[in-house]
């Protein structure tokens, strides 16, 4: 783990050059990042990365990031892969994907699905509503 003076000091120029070199050779910029990253989000977006993976609900504030940040950035991630997906029921795992497309989804400029990983413990039968969710209102 690494504060946001760190990761300005060591790791924010050297993204700076591999991201450029990638963006010259036609490149799109998307990275992944775990726990709330949200104090570098402007650092991210001045980098030019277009997508940050994962927006997880359980320590950041969504409804900040797509307010602040979601004309500049596409946010991917949002339902709780580590709290609802594998501690809820089929019914409350669908009312957040409602929830969380209706929030992220406005405007467009996001991707919905798992903040990460779903764990093997999670219920088989929350991960088919979600998908058949998606089915139904995304089409597919």
């Amino acid at each position: 783990m690494m504060g946001a003076p760190l990761w300005r000091k060591y790791l924010k120029p050297r993204l700076k050059i591999m991201y450029e070199t990638a963006r010259k050779k036609g490149m799109r910029i998307m990275t992944h990042t775990c726990g709330d990253v949200t104090e570098i989000f402007p650092d991210m977006i001045e980098l030019g990365i277009e997508c940050i993976n994962d927006i997880q609900p359980e320590c950041m504030d969504l409804t900040f990031l797509k307010r602040e940040y979601g004309k500049d950035i596409v946010l991917f991630g949002g339902l709780g892969s580590q709290s609802t997906i594998p501690g809820s029921t089929p019914e409350e795992v669908v009312r957040e994907a409602e929830e969380r497309l209706a929030l992220l989804g406005a405007g467009g400029r996001c991707i919905i699905g798992p903040a990460g990983a779903i764990p093997a413990e999670a219920p088989v039968e929350n991960v088919v509503s979600l998908i058949e969710y998606f089915k139904k209102t995304l089409g597919g």
